[in-house]
């Protein structure tokens, strides 16, 4: 995690929101970076990182973690 985005982080009212989606939000931030960089080479790879990002079973866990 960059510093600025620690910061962001940190700046937000985690007693009152739950935070899972931090983490779902920050993946897909990177994998769209990553598209428009060139990094990754085609639209199905994009749709694959962001399906994993984004599965039920993962997912489902989050709200159970404790990210800060």
């Amino acid at each position: 995690m960059l510093e600025n985005e620690e910061k962001v982080l940190e700046n937000m009212p985690s007693e009152k929101t739950n935070l899972y989606f931090v983490p779902l939000v920050w993946a897909s931030s990177l994998v769209n970076r990553a598209r428009k960089e060139g990094r990754i080479k085609d639209d199905f790879s994009v749709k694959t990182l962001i399906d994993v990002c984004s599965d039920s079973t993962w997912c489902s866990k989050l709200p159970y973690c404790d990210i800060c």
